[in-house]
């Protein structure tokens, strides 16, 4: 993977920031952990997993993960799973329950899932990790969206990494 910025480089657009890097780590935790809350209908007592890399991104993470704690969450931290030596990663993205949800959550979680595949695929595959889908893919899964797991699974095919499989239409 090809570096958008030095360390260097990076370090020098923290220093010119409008804020100092603490605050917009926090501020950007928060809002994740804001947007799972609402996503989960609450926290209290729900079972979270949060995937943190190295860097900002991982602080942001664990910000989240202690912010969704203090919200009465069970959370666990993962970091970099790939870089741990897991062989086999899964994510739960969407179950067949989830059809059940009013139709502009059901959309909303179509297009989350789209987008993050579109936004992490090339990432994905540079870094070596195979990507596999398991679940039902009926008449309600558009077909675009069909079409795009296909397409991560068939760019990451022969990657020989961590095998990172979404369960998607599962249940």
């Amino acid at each position: 993977m090809r570096p958008v910025a030095t360390p260097e480089e990076m370090a020098a657009i923290d220093a010119a920031a409008p804020e100092p890097v603490e605050v917009l780590v926090q501020r950007a935790g928060a809002s994740v952990a804001d947007a799972a809350v609402a996503l989960l209908g609450g926290a209290d007592g729900r079972r979270v997993l949060v995937v943190a890399g190295k860097g900002s991104n991982g602080a942001d993470g664990r910000v989240c993960a202690e912010r969704l704690r203090a919200l009465g969450a069970q959370v666990e931290v993962l970091d970099a799973a790939d870089r741990l030596g897991v062989d086999w990663f899964t994510v739960y993205a969407f179950s067949t329950e989830n059809w059940r949800r009013p139709v502009d959550e059901v959309q909303f979680l179509l297009r989350f899932n789209e987008e993050i595949l579109l936004n992490r695929q090339q990432e994905l595959h540079e870094r070596n990790i195979r990507i596999r889908f398991i679940g039902r893919r009926d008449r309600r899964v558009p077909r675009r969206l069909v079409r795009r797991m296909d397409e991560a699974a068939e760019l990451t095919r022969d990657n020989t990494g961590l095998t990172f499989t979404i369960a998607f239409n599962y249940g």
